[in-house]
């Protein structure tokens, strides 16, 4: 079954937004009022994020268990490792670093965290035990 990949906070709009209301608290005086203020104001934008990650998560992994199936098996995927920055490449004549490809990983990473994988795996282990199908986590 294929499960398009969501963009909730690296869309364009939504990058845009959180580097301007972060730039924003930034700039408020420490403990002001103002800086609560613009704190609570990208609070409330992270938690909209998260809450759209949420509802999609559960809309997916109901569409995955609801499949009339005996049991689901999903790959044990290493997340922090595919998400670990790349080792650093030095000249070894001028000793100066050489480039290794991390400004490409970069947005890689982004949207590996945006899609939050192991969230989803749980909250389909959950439905599965619920409904009474077997889930298996291959290695």
């Amino acid at each position: 079954m294929w499960v398009e990949n969501p963009k909730f906070s690296t869309t364009k709009k939504a990058k845009r937004t959180l580097k301007i209301r972060q730039r924003r608290v930034s700039r408020k005086a420490n403990g002001s009022k103002n800086r609560k203020k613009a704190a609570k104001k990208l609070g409330l934008f992270h938690q909209k994020i998260s809450d759209r990650r949420q509802a999609y998560h559960w809309k997916v992994a109901n569409k995955i268990v609801s499949h009339n199936v005996d049991a689901i098996a999903l790959e044990d995927l290493n997340i922090s490792g595919m998400m670990r920055r790349c080792r650093v490449k030095a000249d070894e004549k001028t000793g100066r670093f050489l480039k290794n490809g991390q400004s490409r990983k970069k947005g890689l990473n982004r949207s590996i965290s945006d899609a939050g994988w192991a969230e989803l795996i749980l909250k389909i282990e959950y439905l599965a035990a619920k409904q009474g199908v077997r889930f298996v986590q291959s290695k």
